[in-house]
């Protein structure tokens, strides 16, 4: 009996051992792991540990930051000149650059035997774009656009292209700040007065949401000239609903930032966000159409 006792007890204290060993590797797991934010996580019941991952709820908030949004400076108003005219170009009386006033006539095209059709200048202004050439036909004229531009270069403007997301956050009538590398060291002032879809077949970003034209009047455009490159610094004070989220959540493949989401069954879907920043303590800040407060995503441990 006291043999069988002593067996006993050697047991139990062989168990004890065991059980702060496996308590000592799991703390070390928790603090070398990426730890102190899983600790408390637990503690909160928001995070549970799923082999090489975690689980975690979103964590709703509020965002404001200044964005760059890059553009060039365009004249304030340009005019599409084409003609349904038949025929074919016989004379061209303008030039790129050119300064016309209304009724100017930039072209002449003449059908066979018929009288030659002139096309005059509806606005004034300098001409630009210039594609009409002596010797094409209607058709040629039909299939490349507009024969020539004709700008109002009296009064200049910025475009800058924003995404999507973005368009809808900004107001017209709010004052922006713009540089140029062509006069480094100056700011200059403007106002944004509208948005309009960029025509593009190439507008989208590279997280496929389609680009939108700003216009921006110049409080003063002062040296600057129609071509030159432009960034525009616009503040958005509230992105509405936004969600911070452990940075092992989000994955960036082709600079498109995702996010997987785990449904009520288990299974994992991978959807795209808008990645929008990065927080003090690390965490970075998403915006996504089908999230909410009660979305639950996996964060990678492996990092």
């Amino acid at each position: 009996m006291l043999f069988e006792s002593k067996r006993n007890a050697d047991a139990r204290q062989e168990m004890k051992l065991r059980t702060a060993a496996s308590a000592l590797i799991v703390v070390a797991a928790l603090v070398f792991g990426g730890g102190l934010f899983m600790m408390g996580a637990h503690a909160s019941g928001l995070i549970k540990t799923t082999g090489a991952y975690t689980t975690t709820r979103l964590v709703p908030g509020t965002y404001s930051n200044t964005i760059e949004c890059n553009g060039s400076v365009m004249p304030i108003r340009v005019t599409d000149v084409d003609t349904k005219a038949k025929g074919s170009v016989t004379v061209v009386h303008v030039r790129d650059g050119q300064y016309v006033k209304q009724g100017t006539v930039l072209f002449e095209m003449r059908d066979g035997q018929d009288e030659p059709q002139v096309i005059t200048a509806s606005v004034a202004g300098t001409v630009t774009n210039l594609k009409v050439a002596v010797g094409m036909t209607s058709d040629q004229l039909a299939q490349q656009g507009p024969a020539l531009q004709i700008a109002d270069m009296n009064v200049l403007i910025g475009v800058v292209q924003t995404p999507e997301y973005v368009s809808v956050l900004l107001e017209a009538g709010q004052y922006v700040s713009i540089t140029s590398t062509v006069t480094p060291g100056v700011r200059y002032q403007g106002m944004l007065t509208g948005f309009s879809k960029n025509p593009s077949s190439a507008s989208l970003t590279s997280s496929g949401q389609a680009l939108y034209d700003a216009s921006i009047m110049f409080d003063n455009s002062g040296a600057l000239k129609v071509g030159d490159p432009i960034v525009a610094q616009m503040r958005i004070e509230d992105y509405g609903q936004v969600f911070y989220v452990p940075a092992t959540a989000v994955r960036e493949i082709d600079d498109v930032a995702y996010v997987d989401i785990v449904r009520a069954n288990g299974t994992v879907e991978q959807h795209q966000v808008e990645l929008l920043g990065t927080s003090d303590d690390g965490s970075r800040i998403v915006k996504g159409d089908i999230l909410t407060s009660e979305t639950v995503i996996r964060a990678d441990l492996s990092e």
